[in-house]
């Protein structure tokens, strides 16, 4: 039975999946699926609510198992297709990978709520405050990735990418100026090389390209934002 992927190219987490998919030649079929929304189509429909009783994206169906959360499904494509390129059979690789994950929530993915969000998703009535703390975080966090995460290796901390970088890029990578400029990141050159490395993978190009017409969006209204400060 062909896996089926709840979601859309927009979502940061459901692009995660679709990149690591793409990038193994893996079968697919993505089932569009609305961030939010109740009506039929939408994740917080009672029919997706079944599968996903938190009502968002991505949802991964394999032969009527249904597992949610992006890095689960990551991680979990990676043990049932043999994906040890990006997730090692070595404990102590799939250790640092965790490290990552565990990081993840609470840091990177704060990028997105912060600047991403409030303009593609008004229905989460994000407060101004939630908005700043989530913007002071996302400064924190590339100059961890500049100094921890990227310090000694080109990927995050290891030689190779893993499903920690294939993660972590979606919540950065969209903030490039070619993307929806959201984020200054030349004082970061680990990073801006990271990025690099990233996109010359595999299933970036096919993950991302349902995505362009989102960026080009945002893009414009954060600008138009900006003027009007």
């Amino acid at each position: 039975m062909v896996l089926k992927l709840y979601g859309v190219p927009a979502s940061q987490p459901v692009r995660a999946c679709l990149m690591a998919l793409e990038m193994h030649s893996e079968p697919y079929e993505l089932v569009m699926t609305m961030p939010g929304q109740k009506k039929e189509g939408g994740s917080r429909h009672p029919s997706m609510l079944e599968k996903n009783p938190f009502g968002n994206v991505p949802v991964l169906e394999d032969d009527g198992f249904f597992l949610y959360e992006s890095q689960a499904i990551l991680a979990y494509l990676a043990k049932t297709r043999g994906w040890k390129d990006v997730y090692p059979d070595d404990p102590k690789a799939q250790a640092l990978i965790d490290i990552y994950f565990n990081y993840h929530h609470t840091n990177t993915r704060q990028i997105t709520i912060g600047l991403f969000a409030p303009i593609a998703r008004p229905d989460l009535k994000l407060t101004e405050a939630q908005q700043a703390s989530s913007q002071k975080v996302a400064q924190n966090v590339l100059k961890q990735f500049e100094e921890i995460f990227l310090a000694r290796t080109p990927f995050i901390l290891s030689a190779t990418p893993t499903i920690a970088d294939i993660s972590a890029y979606q919540e950065i990578g969209q903030c490039q100026e070619k993307y929806c400029n959201l984020l200054n990141l030349s004082p970061y050159p680990k990073v801006q090389a990271w990025l690099v490395a990233v996109e010359q993978l595999k299933g970036h190009e096919e993950s991302h390209a349902a995505a362009l017409r989102v960026f080009a969006f945002i893009k414009k209204a954060a600008a138009a934002k900006t003027s009007k400060l």
